[in-house]
């Protein structure tokens, strides 16, 4: 009778790791990770490579690939163990990632639209240089369009675009898991505070209001002032927060929370074309909003 191989004597343990790992997406370097690891406890062959895994694991329907095309028609495979679910395979792109902006609106339900494009975040290791700002350096970087990654990949219509974030120990990000999924992403608040500052990545300055109205019932506005104090931005945002709340009708008190004597004028967003300003906030922001 012939011998099993290396992978098939290994079978029942391979199938358990899989089935009760937190991490169901992965790249190939995520499974050498796993295979440099698990090698010795499964008894295989030092003759084996990760590529033999992968061949064993698809041969066996427990994982399953999906490619992906990126820039000047590179291609790279992500392995879904599990249901089919597009927000965690497109998690296994970037190891240590977590869906933010339009993704996260899209998962608190800030928004009726169906996302054709998806959001992951991934941080820095290191914490950005303290700069310091003058009105006219804030004037001339805001007069600009806001600068937008190109680092994307596609699948089967839909765009991944990779952003790679300030170090934040990730703040305010929470896991969703079940049988049929895993994939972190930003929580509400600090969702909030990430679509404020970045609108280009969250559909722009409308979709933004709508979503902090939208939220305006189960937000928690004392945990919304300390992730804004604790994410350390050199610009002041907290007069972009303030006014998204005013225009959205929260509270006096809410508002209260945001209102800081600031010495600089300050913009909703980039390139503003027609311009309103708001006395309150020292703000100005697109007219019609």
């Amino acid at each position: 009778m012939a011998r099993k191989s290396d992978f098939k004597s290994a079978e029942t343990s391979i199938i358990e790791f899989f089935r009760t790992s937190v991490i169901k997406s992965f790249s190939e370097k995520a499974l050498n990770d796993i295979f440099s690891w698990k090698k010795e406890e499964w008894n295989i062959s030092h003759s084996k490579s990760v590529r033999h895994l992968i061949e064993f694991l698809i041969n066996e329907k427990i994982i399953l690939e999906h490619t992906f095309s990126y820039e000047r028609g590179k291609r790279k495979n992500i392995y879904l163990s599990g249901s089919f679910d597009e927000f965690t395979l497109f998690s296994g792109i970037q190891k240590l990632s977590y869906y933010t902006h339009y993704s996260s609106m899209y998962l608190h339900q800030l928004t009726q639209q169906i996302p054709k494009t998806y959001y992951l975040n991934f941080e820095h290791t290191s914490e950005f240089p303290l700069i310091m700002i003058s009105q006219k350096a804030i004037d001339s970087s805001f007069s600009k369009e806001q600068r937008k990654t190109t680092r994307g990949y596609t699948y089967k219509g839909k765009r991944v675009y990779l952003l790679n974030g300030k170090n934040t120990d990730r703040l305010g990000v929470i896991h969703q898991f079940s049988n049929t999924q895993s994939y972190y992403y930003t929580d509400l608040e600090r969702t909030l505070i990430d679509i404020a500052i970045r609108p280009v990545y969250s559909g722009g300055v409308f979709d933004v209001l709508g979503a902090f109205n939208s939220a305006k019932d189960i937000v928690n506005p004392v945990k919304l002032h300390d992730y804004l104090e604790k994410l350390q931005y050199i610009y002041p945002y907290e007069k972009v927060i303030g006014f998204y709340l005013e225009r959205s009708g929260y509270s006096e008190k809410v508002l209260q929370l945001f209102t800081k004597k600031s010495k600089y004028k300050f913009y909703l967003t980039y390139n503003i074309k027609n311009k309103e300003y708001s006395k309150r906030w020292n703000l100005f922001y697109p007219k019609g909003i």
